[in-house]
């Protein structure tokens, strides 16, 4: 464990990417701030949002009975002061913000959130007859794929509920963020690219490749400290953006389903939103470390960190390039998510109840993608392994 530990603090702590490293962390919490306040509710007017988190802070929790004559109490009284002519003058006397249609817009606000929730079964009932009305149509013209497709369907929105209600905007923001993913693959690229190359130019490769280590003891430790770099720069910046969405926002009903976000009601899981940011942040790593892969390979074979540095860039546009035109055909392809960037953009394909086939059986992309993905981890693992000693038998060759 010592030299791979060695070789993670050799090819992370450079002082040029500890630098790079706070440069775009300060960049990554400047643009998040900016983005997640535009999900806040009233966040142009500090009155009314004011009110609102207010109002948020009683009725979060257990829905109860108490809870929903306050709201409901609320809105009538801001909606019977704005029916017909009323005062537009600011005026603290008679409302909560200073203006009446401020604060009916408030406690609208508040209306609709809870009616949301309080009606996410009923609403979700009325999809489960939808698709039972479409197992009956295609079980009359015999495709038993869309059949179980259906049957399926029905069996992950079955006994959904939702009984606590939370602020949705901070974990909307915080699912919608992709640019710290952008700037792991930067990171990386700047970390691996030189992980061979660099010690070609100077002539090391071979001093190294035939030293006592041999050719294992260099492979594989740079392979697992490429992974530790992987997993360091997915928990800074998942940490990041979550303290950054905490302050700005809030991060409200970790343990809440995911369903229960507005962005999320159709997803094609049951778990908790928290257990949504944890697998999200795996998949980051799965999907850093197959490109990692494919650079320190590119590094491998490459005569110095400027060709390395080229290759692995042009490899990154690539993959981001089809990755959006994948997602702008809506992700259903299954040859789409052979691209380990895709597991940096699980939100959209775990947002809707899509289904690709495999083999003659329908499966939700959601599923199929982490599938795919960690199969494409560990080709590329095994496949960059092979890549690395082929390069050390030219070297060993060259040597002789």
């Amino acid at each position: 464990m010592k030299i791979v530990f060695f070789e993670f603090k050799k090819m992370m702590f450079k002082p040029i990417l500890l630098i790079l490293l706070v440069v775009f962390s300060v960049i990554d919490v400047y643009l998040l701030t900016v983005n997640a306040r535009d999900y806040a509710p009233f966040s142009s007017m500090e009155s009314a949002e004011k009110l609102y988190n207010d109002c948020c802070e009683k009725v979060e929790g257990k829905i109860t009975n108490e809870k929903i004559s306050f709201v409901i109490d609320k809105y009538n009284e801001t909606a019977a002061k704005i029916s017909g002519d009323f005062y537009t003058d600011y005026d603290t006397s008679n409302s909560y913000t200073g203006y009446l249609q401020s604060d009916f817009n408030v406690f609208s606000e508040l209306y609709s959130g809870i009616k949301r929730v309080y009606q996410y079964s009923e609403n979700t009932e009325k999809a489960i007859e939808k698709a039972k009305e479409n197992i009956e149509f295609f079980s009359e013209s015999g495709n038993a794929a869309q059949v179980k497709k259906y049957e399926d369907m029905i069996s992950v929105y079955e006994g959904r509920k939702v009984d606590s209600f939370y602020r949705t905007d901070g974990f909307e923001a915080y699912f919608g963020h992709n640019f710290s993913s952008l700037i792991a693959l930067l990171m990386i690229l700047f970390a691996l690219s030189g992980a061979f190359s660099s010690e070609r130019e100077i002539g090391m490769t071979s001093l190294i490749f035939t030293s006592k280590r041999g050719v294992n003891g260099i492979i594989w430790p740079r392979l697992a400290a490429s992974v530790l770099i992987c997993a360091f720069l997915v928990a800074w910046f998942t940490l990041v953006d979550i303290a950054t969405v905490a302050v700005t926002n809030g991060l409200y009903g970790w343990e809440n389903p995911l369903y229960s976000l507005p962005s999320y009601t159709y997803t094609t899981v049951n778990y908790s939103i928290g257990t949504h940011v944890i697998l999200s942040a795996l998949l980051k790593v799965v999907g850093l470390c197959s490109v990692s892969f494919c650079i320190i390979s590119i590094s491998s074979l490459s005569p110095s960190t400027l060709v390395s540095f080229s290759a692995n860039i042009t490899l990154i546009i690539m993959l981001i390039l089809f990755d959006d035109r994948a997602r702008f055909g809506g992700s259903k392809v299954l040859s789409a998510f052979f691209n380990p960037i895709s597991l940096f953009t699980l939100q959209d394909v775990s947002k809707l109840y899509t289904t690709v086939e495999v083999f003659g059986q329908s499966i939700t992309s959601f599923a199929a993608e982490i599938c795919v993905g960690l199969v494409v981890f560990a080709f590329l693992f095994v496949f960059s392994a092979f890549i690395m000693r082929l390069s050390s038998r030219k070297v060993w060759r060259g040597t002789r």
